[in-house]
């Protein structure tokens, strides 16, 4: 057996426990649902199938949420080996900005960008714009595309500045906008973590984050720009 994305053990497990009404992030990030609730049941399959390997991938787990994913595995710690391996994205410069105006309005783009008249859209660093919920995917649109100056495109399904993803969205508009991304007809993904924290996209440059969130999971999110091995960004806006 083989997971991926291990740490989504200790989410589901907190909210198979009835646990997780108690977390301050739990309504910060959206489409928690793409890794199935069935992450906090795994433990009873452990159990009906003993003896069968199983192999758990993450990118980032702090100590706590060992314990408990062995916790919620029923598992010790004498029956599992660790593998620690090293950061493979060493050139990632992580910044941090204060919100001058609220969440929702997301208005705190609107200094991340000039208009086209000065930067074209195809010169623009492919970057990934993580929101918290689906309704902020549509609001990070609009606004970029105001402060780009080209505020007819908001709604533009096959716009070459920006489109959006969540788990709402259409399969087929899904598989449309991931290949056109890969294509490079448009350099900049509005999404929430229904787009995926393993996306191996070698052209993402910046990842941008907005609101609060699960300090794991956003650091997931960061990993997703520089994997070619040159410089990445990372910025998150936070409150003060």
């Amino acid at each position: 057996m083989v997971l991926d994305e291990a740490h989504m053990v200790y989410v589901w497990g907190l909210v198979e426990s009835g646990k997780a009404k108690f977390l301050s992030v739990r309504d910060c990030l959206q489409d928690y649902g793409i890794f199935r609730p069935l992450y906090g049941k795994l433990g009873n399959c452990l159990i009906a199938n003993n003896g069968v390997p199983i192999l758990l991938l993450s990118a980032t787990c702090c100590p706590v949420a060992i314990d408990l994913i062995l916790g919620s595995l029923m598992l010790k710690t004498v029956d599992i080996s660790f593998f620690r391996g090293e950061l493979v994205q060493p050139k990632i410069q992580i910044l941090r900005f204060y919100m001058e105006y609220p969440l929702k309005l997301c208005n705190n783009l609107i200094r991340m960008f000039s208009k086209e008249t000065e930067i074209k859209d195809q010169d623009l660093l492919p970057t990934l714009i993580y929101s918290g919920t689906r309704k902020a995917t549509l609001t990070v649109i609009n606004v970029l595309n105001r402060a780009r100056g080209k505020k007819m495109d908001a709604y533009n399904s096959k716009s070459n500045l920006i489109r959006r993803y969540h788990a709402c969205t259409g399969d087929k508009d899904k598989a449309d906008c991931v290949e056109d991304f890969e294509n490079k007809k448009f350099p900049i993904f509005s999404s929430t973590m229904a787009l995926g924290l393993g996306q191996n996209w070698k052209r993402v440059r910046c990842v941008i984050y907005m609101g609060r969130g699960d300090p794991s999971t956003i650091s997931q999110m960061m990993g997703s720009c520089g994997r070619d091995g040159r410089p990445g960004l990372a910025i998150c806006h936070g409150a003060n």
